[in-house]
């Protein structure tokens, strides 16, 4: 499993074969295959014909991997403007129609009405290519068909929409005929054809419904070289504002063949080592601004909370949140060589995983209409164990099991909510969401999916110490069975040991998976979760800059809050929690409830 970084890219190609992704600008040279506008036509035709091949391959896997009745076995077929604009309708009304659909669809919903209103702007453009009718049966046929293959899946959904009304809005914008529209559309050609290509290639690792894989950064920068060609089109201001136009992601436009592979092979490098240098950034700003994160948290908590009097005698406090030298374990291992690991590699050899629960266990409907209704003296605990930090787990218990999800899941459904609309690292699962053969089967569905949801969140290349086995044997050996257990909770553990700076981990009804052959088993994960709370503790990690005091620092293992709510009692917790390693909260559920609140225009899922 030891990779270079060239190994590791050639394993990715094979399985992805055409796979490459727009990058950031770097300091080059314009491309010389878009200088020439005289070529423009020439490259519009090469763009053309790569995408009906991009096309075909998506529509091939589609049928192949079969992964809902929407990706049918319909041929290609041109469609037009009116076409995609029906579609688009019926899509919005499919989103807005359940009250499960309409939180995690909301950024769909938008961006599907703005593109209702500008895709005008294309049949008029198209006018001046030399084949308008085949361009245009082209374009509007890929669109409807990413559209239609993406109904179901919220975030792709709203990412290619975003990019599609942001490229709607560029041609409505473009006034200049001719060879200038054929440079766009070539353009425009290979950023349909690169969307399509990486759809297959996550469709093959099974996390298009993923609710932390990143479907945008990889595209950011092919939409700005659209909008930038026409900043410098129709305004001269802008000709030298628009570094874009010298991305290396346009050095394959209009390349065919061997020439155009060369060039997307280096260019899917240079892509790698530009996404692993943005995760770094991204995670030491997270690791500095841990306090205002945890700070705007607080304040989304205490605004979506409405505290309401109860009988004191009701709530009952035990443990505490608070780590104490004790209860500290140092870890003194000796230093290992490193082992590189791609996450797309990580995300393939788990994608079995995913047989054996549904992503939607991971998140729990709680729109931001909604309000949560406690018991005032149950708030103040959750505020106060928010505010110690570095601190133990925390349990919110009823007094009974339901066999249902029962009204304390709205607090762990509140607070998925806020870390998710705050882009704050999360990885959940709501155990009585769905209903599993045995409760041995839903509590490796539990696992898994905690599993799953790291690596989403891990950055495109990672390096493990050498002693951390992720082979790709030990995942096949995840198959099910309780005979797994031992492998699975140790992937878990190593996963953790490299999670983001600042990571919440909210597991709902863990109760109902408890019986007398699972509790040892939920006392070994507790177990193990408690002890990367306790990680947290140790010393300050390096970030820059440097003039951030020690005492704002986080440990260089990040921060981890564990939160449970239960119907009723888990006696693995209470084993666990009574020995001073975490705080019960226990209430009377039926003081826990949601109203309405004014609606608020904010998406309640990650930016994606």
């Amino acid at each position: 499993m030891l990779m270079t970084t060239a190994t590791t890219v050639r394993h990715t190609r094979q399985h992805a074969p055409n796979t490459t992704l727009g990058l950031k600008p770097f300091s080059v040279s314009p491309s010389s295959n878009m200088t020439t506008l005289e070529d423009a036509r020439s490259i519009l035709e090469a763009e053309s014909r790569q995408l009906q091949r991009s096309w075909k391959e998506f529509q091939d896997a589609l049928r192949q991997h079969n992964h809902n009745h929407h990706h049918d076995q319909r041929p290609l077929r041109p469609a037009d403007k009116d076409h995609v604009c029906e579609t688009l309708a019926d899509a919005v009304h499919l989103w807005t129609s359940s009250n499960k659909q309409q939180s995690l669809f909301r950024k769909p919903v938008k961006w599907a009405r703005i593109c209702l209103e500008s895709m005008d702007g294309h049949p008029a453009l198209m006018q001046s290519l030399p084949d308008p009718k085949r361009t245009s049966d082209l374009f509007f046929g890929v669109v409807h068909s990413i559209i239609t293959a993406s109904k179901e899946q919220y975030r792709v959904a709203g990412v290619f929409l975003k990019f599609l009304a942001r490229i709607n809005k560029a041609v409505a914008a473009f006034d200049r005929p001719g060879e200038f529209a054929a440079a766009l559309y070539a353009q425009i050609f290979l950023f349909l054809g690169e969307f399509m290509a990486d759809y297959v290639s996550k469709a093959r690792c099974r996390v298009l419904s993923s609710h932390n894989e990143d479907f945008k950064t990889n595209f950011q920068n092919l939409v700005s070289c659209v909008e930038d060609f026409v900043a410098t089109k129709t305004n001269s201001v802008y000709s030298n504002s628009c570094p874009n136009l010298e991305a290396p992601c346009l050095d394959k436009v209009g390349l065919e063949g061997a020439a155009r592979v060369r060039v997307s092979q280096t260019t899917l490098l240079r892509q790698l080592i530009w996404s692993v240098q943005q995760k770094k950034l991204t995670n030491a700003r997270l690791a500095q601004g841990w306090k205002r994160t945890f700070d705007l948290f607080l304040a989304a908590l205490e605004h979506r909370v409405h505290q309401v009097d109860a009988d004191s005698a009701l709530c009952h406090l035990s443990g505490n949140s608070f780590i104490t030298p004790q209860s500290q374990q140092t870890e003194l291992g000796e230093l290992t060589t490193k082992r590189r690991f791609l996450k797309l590699r990580l995300q393939q050899d788990s994608s079995h995983l995913q047989d054996f629960f549904d992503n939607t266990e991971q998140i729990y409907p709680f729109s931001s209409e909604e309000q949560l209704v406690i018991p005032a003296t149950v708030a103040t605990e959750i505020y106060n164990w928010m505010r110690t930090n570095p601190s133990l787990p925390l349990v919110v218990e009823g007094s009974r099991s339901l066999g249902l999800p029962g009204r304390l899941t709205l607090i762990s459904a509140c607070c998925v909510s806020i870390a998710r609309q705050h882009s704050i690292p999360a990885i959940s699962h709501f155990c009585a969401a769905s209903s599993h053969p045995s409760k041995e089967a839903g509590l490796l569905g539990l696992v898994y999916s905690l599993i799953r949801q790291l690596i989403d969140l891990s950055p495109p290349m990672l390096d493990f110490d050498s002693n951390c086995d992720l082979s790709t044997e030990r995942f096949n050996r995840l198959n099910g069975t309780m005979a797994s257990w031992t492998d699975a909770v140790g992937i878990l553990n190593t996963l953790l040991r490299y999670k983001p700076p600042v990571l919440f981990c909210v597991i709902d009804a863990l109760d109902l998976l408890e019986d007398a052959s699972t509790q040892p088993h939920i006392k070994s994960l507790v177990d193990m979760l408690v002890s990367h709370t306790i990680r947290s503790s140790t010393a300050p990690v390096d970030t820059e800059p440097k003039s951030t005091s020690t005492d704002e620092l986080i440990s260089k293992d990040g921060l981890l809050k564990v939160l449970f709510t239960t119907a009723g009692q888990c006696r693995a917790i209470q084993s666990n929690f009574s020995q001073g390693q975490g705080q019960i909260i226990t209430t009377d559920a039926t003081q826990v409830e949601t109203t309405a609140v004014a609606p608020v225009d904010k998406d309640v899922v990650m930016e994606g």
